[in-house]
């Protein structure tokens, strides 16, 4: 066999050497060839692709740049620009009468606008008296001339590139400026800005103006002048500035500056369809500074930053081409660049891509080569190794089935065993080998058999030992909670009559009842140890791990287990710091530990003290209990914390639970539980737990409520010792007043024992008490009755407390009849249950007496104040229900009123004091007084004799001649004089007759007319506009328009409804959320919660036009439609429905 085995050796390796010269190299080769080819080609393509980019963004922004010359010419030869920058009429001059000098007009302009808002007026200048007559007239002209160009001028921006656009005179005061940022008001020339791009174009414009002529215009073509990029020390924003004159009549009159920033420069290089994964497009300065990026470059290079590569330094010289080099960033690109005229200013364009992207598809085919060089060389020797199998296939065979054999397969036939030569007489020993090996198989596998019998009558005797053994505790389990309900009733009855629910007791009584108290606590405590430790060996219990203050509950602890010190000479030493971290820990389980420990600290401790004391590293707190008592035994230190194990078992009582609990609930808090102890020196209990992470305390700190707890996690720590603190009975404060009587309480409950313990708790405190036992009679007496609050049982027969929750939840909320759950069952998920069932707390048997009724005063309280903030709800829509209303009619009357300045005849209208506050244009002319300077004026200004004179408190009404001094002239004039309604908010009314045909008619007419109109102002009377139209003349005329007035407001109020129901259906449609997801995302409509339920009793009244306020918020039915229009994206007919209601509105608004 040795002989075969160096043949086969030797022939394997021949045919795969012959299978490797004649296939590999001939197929190497030709893929050489064509990966080099192909990628020559690639190389090219790429090229052609970024000089086909590079032209495409160089015409873009020729283009651009093209249409921001047409911009800016265009706009500075408009009548707007030549009315706005007129140096006689326009903002120059009204500019320069801002103050007294140039200097107070600059600061004046300044003060006027808070910088950077547009046209918000400065509060603190706006309420000053202007400083003489002049000041007050300039100040008005330039407010009047402001409102009448500034909403053009900003139609303008947004309609452009521009940030801003800036008019500054001849003398460099720059006048006016759309954003009002800091440099408006200031002189270019020599003030703060004087060094800026601002300054720059300011100057080079007004040089250039002057070389034409000085100063006067002689050509057709207004000059325009580009100051590039650079940092505008007002907005820190890299800006360049367009400036153009404004000229009229061959005179130089202001120049117009547009300031331009990067945005719309980016966004044109940013165009991703052109653009690959790594490509990038760069725009450059003469001074090496990028004028525009790609992203790709915007987070690796500052935007102030130089920036140097090769290509960019050809581009700038004016050279254009491609090829490979580095990129700004030092990494190898294929570029194609190009210089850019930009206004007669040199710039640098320049496209680039990585090699690694654009030999990428290279890459690839030299991936795809080696992938099926591999192939091929696998496929060979598969080739080379069927052939050697085939020629010493007799040899393997016989190889085969020594495996198969050496493998357990005792039954595989043994090929070659009819061979004659020594291959055959091998096959043969094999043959016998197998059957020698499958008879001593055979007889082993009969002894296991029989073993593996007996061991599984091992396992079926451990199983019926471990369900009987889980039976055993179960039965403990549920015979401890059974326990809880007599325990309940026992201790009630015991600490209700220690209060004096059945009058007074005798000494000897009272004592026999503190020990029937003390019995039943000690007899809960050990079947709260029960229940733990059945639940933490089923891993039932569950903790709710939060940060907890470990100072603030040993310090509860220690005062809850002071009585149990009672007269030992021993003293609790508490160390624990104030400063100490917060540890990840169930709150009411910590506090269990702490009080087992304590307490057997105190138990086994006769003198001496017991000191508390904590550590702590970067990641745990230790906790450590150390007493002074006996010890314990070195053999007993590794069973002490087995369960019903105690230690010194002939001096101590109870189950020995304690210990094996608490170092459960240590672990199943991450932490342990450790001691140590020497034999007459005292034991030291500590434990270690994790400490509360950051964001854990932060989360904590602004929870909304505290996690679910349950009375029955911590023992009654209250009443474990002889001298416990007697149980005493808070009284409730009740009121004197009859008005408010002693709250109902109605008690839900089947055992007549745990009624009578509630009726003992609760009749001290002056409750009026009902009981009912069971759920449908509770359901019944809550509908008829309808209780202050009810005390409801779980378990009870026919229908449980969670079905009578619901069932009263159908009928009123939380608020408005609290329940509280009283019941023995105590684990999480039946409290979770309670709540949802629409419990408002949950208490579990016992219960303390004091905790009950606290918590039965935070119910009423809670129901008292919400009571009280819905009355106060309804009384706050009520006001401002009125103080819509009476806006409405002030904005009708003042509208009403200024009609009347059409009226042929003088009109003036006064305050209570004369102060003039509306002439008609014939008033202004009669007094020879501009309509800027009326509000200085009062009646007595003209009036030869007193206006008490003439209308004293007793007379409502004068008619006839009055002498008036005007210009200077004394003159009679024959006028009408009437006190206006106090409900008017104005004082008099000046009507003058100036026609010599029928005055007395004329002055009849004009009462009448102003009757109508005041009474239509204040009243909304449509009868009035008849009485107004028989009138005739001018008067049809204004009634007309007032009924055109009140017809626009019907259609607008109209279209506002409309509009808000389809708003809201196309937002259900789109998005399937309904009007509080609209109200709360979009801010606009105040949402909150009345009697359990969401409202948004604003939003609703504008759904219906019997419920739409007077004067509705159009600003916020507006913002409405575009938050909607915005966010549901959905097409449908709703939208386009929508989009024309909106526009509509806006139309009628306008």
């Amino acid at each position: 066999m040795a002989l075969h085995e160096r043949a086969y050796k030797k022939l394997q390796p021949k045919l795969m050497l012959a299978f490797l010269l004649f296939s590999i190299i001939p197929f190497s080769f030709a893929a050489w060839f064509l990966l080099k080819v192909h990628a020559t080609d690639l190389t090219e393509q790429t090229n052609n692709y970024l000089v086909a980019v590079r032209d495409i963004k160089k015409n873009q922004l020729n283009d651009y740049f093209h249409s921001l010359e047409e911009q800016v010419l265009g706009f500075v030869n408009t009548e707007l620009a030549t009315a706005a920058g007129g140096r006689f009429y326009g903002l120059v001059n009204a500019f320069q009468m801002l103050g007294d000098n140039d200097d107070e007009a600059r600061k004046n302009a300044q003060n006027r606008y808070i910088p950077g808002s547009g046209d918000k007026p400065n509060n603190l200048i706006k309420n000053e008296t202007p400083q003489g007559y002049g000041a007050y007239v300039g100040s008005e002209r330039y407010r009047l001339l402001h409102s009448r160009f500034h909403p053009s001028f900003v139609e303008k921006l947004r309609f452009s590139d521009f940030s801003d656009i800036l008019i500054a005179n001849t003398q460099g005061d720059v006048v006016y400026s759309v954003t009002k940022n800091r440099n408006f008001g200031t002189n270019l020339l020599h003030g703060q800005w004087k060094q800026t791009g601002l300054a720059n174009a300011f100057r080079q414009t007004l040089k250039t103006v002057q070389q034409d002529d000085s100063g006067s215009a002689t050509s057709n073509k207004t000059p325009l002048i580009f100051i590039d990029f650079s940092t505008d020390p007002v907005t820190k924003e890299h800006t360049a500035y367009l400036a153009a004159p404004v000229s009229q009549n061959g005179y130089l009159h202001s120049i117009f500056i547009f300031q331009l920033t990067k945005r719309k420069l980016n966004s044109i290089l940013s165009d991703a369809t052109l653009l690959g994964h790594t490509s990038s497009i760069l725009l450059v300065g003469p001074d090496h500074i990028a004028r525009g990026i790609t992203p790709i470059y915007s987070k690796q290079t500052g935007s102030l930053q130089q920036l140097s590569a090769p290509f960019i330094t050809q581009a700038l010289e004016g050279h254009t081409g491609n090829g490979i080099s580095r990129s700004i960033d030092g990494s190898a690109v294929i570029a194609a660049y190009t210089p850019l005229d930009v206004f007669g200013q040199h710039w640098a364009l320049l496209t680039e891509m990585t090699t690694e992207e654009a030999f990428a598809r290279i890459a690839a085919l030299k991936k795809l080569f080696l992938a099926m060089m591999a192939l091929t060389l696998a496929a060979v020797i598969l080739a080379s190794h069927w052939l050697s199998n085939s020629i010493t296939a007799p040899l393997l065979k016989l190889m085969e089935a020594a495996r198969e054999v050496a493998d357990g397969n005792l039954d595989h036939p043994i090929a070659g065993q009819n061979r004659t030569d020594e291959l055959g007489s091998l096959a043969k020993s094999f043959a016998f080998m197998q059957a020698s090996i499958r008879d001593q198989l055979d007889l082993i596998k009969a002894q296991n058999d029989e073993l593996e019998q007996k061991v599984a009558l091992i396992e079926q005797q451990n199983k019926e030992l471990q369900v009987a053994d889980k039976l055993k505790d179960e039965f403990l389990a549920n015979t401890s909670h059974e326990l809880r309900t007599p325990l309940h009733g026992m201790l009630g009855i015991a600490e209700s009559m220690l209060a004096g629910a059945a009058g007074p007791l005798t000494p000897q009584q009272e004592h026999q009842l503190h020990m029937v108290a003390k019995s039943g606590h000690r007899l809960a405590k050990l079947v709260n140890e029960l229940l733990d430790y059945h639940k933490m060996r089923y891993g039932d219990l569950e903790l709710y791990l939060q940060p907890v203050d470990v100072t603030a509950a040993a310090s509860v602890v220690i005062e809850l287990s002071q009585h149990l010190v009672a007269d030992k000479p021993l003293k609790i030493v508490n160390r624990l710091g104030h400063d100490l971290p917060t540890v990840m820990a169930d709150e009411q389980r910590l506090e269990q530990i702490l009080y087992n420990l304590l307490g057997n600290a105190i138990k086994f401790t006769t003198e001496g003290k017991i000191v508390l004391s904590a550590s702590h590293d970067e990641q745990y707190l230790t906790l450590s209990v150390r007493d002074t008592g006996p010890g314990i035994e070195p053999d007993m230190l590794a069973t002490i914390f087995e369960p019903l194990v105690q230690a010194g078992q002939q001096h101590s009582t109870g189950l020995g639970l304690g210990l094996s609990i608490s170092r459960q609930l240590v672990e199943l808090m991450h932490g342990s539980l450790s001691v140590h102890s020497e034999p007459l020196v005292g034991s030291t209990f500590s434990f270690r737990l994790p400490l509360a992470t950051a964001d854990a305390t932060t989360q904590s700190a602004r929870s909304d409520s505290a996690p679910l707890t349950t009375s029955s996690l911590l023992p009654p720590l209250t009443s474990h010792g002889v001298n416990a603190v007697q149980p005493t009975v808070p009284t409730l404060p009740q009121s004197t007043d009859s008005a408010h009587p002693a709250a109902r309480i109605l008690i839900v409950d089947d055992e007549p024992i745990n009624i009578q313990i509630l009726y003992n708790y609760l009749s001290l405190s002056g409750f009026s008490l009902d009981s009912v036992t069971h759920g449908e009679a509770a359901i019944a007496y809550c509908l008829q009755h309808e209780p202050d609050i009810v005390l409801l049982d779980v378990m009870m027969p026919e229908i449980t407390g969670y079905d009578v929750c619901k069932a009263l939840r159908e009928h009123f909320d939380r608020l408005q009849l609290p329940v509280i759950m009283l019941t023995a069952l105590s684990q999480p998920e039946e409290i979770v249950r309670g709540f949802s069932a629409g419990a408002n707390d949950y208490l579990t048997k016992p219960f303390c007496q004091e905790e009950l009724l606290a918590r039965i005063q935070a119910q009423l309280d809670t129901r008292r104040l919400a009571g009280i903030e819905q009355e106060n709800q309804q009384l706050q829509d009520t006001l401002n229900a009125e103080q819509q209303l009476t806006q409405h009619l002030k904005e009708i009357q003042q509208r009403l009123l200024t009609l009347l300045e059409h009226s042929a005849e003088p009109i003036l209208l006064t305050d209570t004091r004369g102060k003039i506050t509306l002439a008609n244009k014939a008033a202004e002319t009669l007094l020879s007084v501009p309509e800027a300077e009326l509000a200085l004026h009062t009646l007595k200004d003209w009036l030869a004799e007193p206006l008490e004179q003439l209308l004293p408190a007793s007379r409502e009404f004068y008619q006839g001649e009055v002498t008036l001094t005007i210009n200077g002239e004394s003159k009679p004039y024959n006028l009408q004089l009437s006190r206006l309604p106090a409900s008017s908010e104005l004082g008099y009314l000046v009507l003058f007759n100036t026609r010599v045909e029928l005055p007395t008619h004329r002055v009849q007419a004009l009462e009448n007319a102003l009757e109508s109109v005041v009474s239509f102002a204040s009243e909304g009377n449509q009868a009035t506009l008849s009485q107004l139209r028989e009138l005739g003349s001018e008067f049809a005329e204004l009634a007309e328009r007032l009924q055109c007035s009140e017809e626009r407001d019907a259609k607008l109020r109209e279209n506002m409804v409309k509009a808000m129901k389809l708003a809201l259906a196309y937002w259900e449609e789109s998005t399937g959320k309904g009007k509080f997801d609209l109200a709360e995302q979009s801010g606009l409509w105040r949402v909150y919660i009345d009697r359990g339920t969401l409202q948004t009793r604003t939003m609703d009244k504008y759904l219906q036009i019997e419920t739409l306020p007077k004067t509705p918020r159009w600003r916020t039915v507006m913002s409405t439609l575009d938050f909607v229009l915005q966010q549901a994206r959905k097409r449908s007919d709703n939208r386009t429905v929508l989009e024309n209601l909106r526009q509509q509105l806006q139309l009628l608004l306008k």
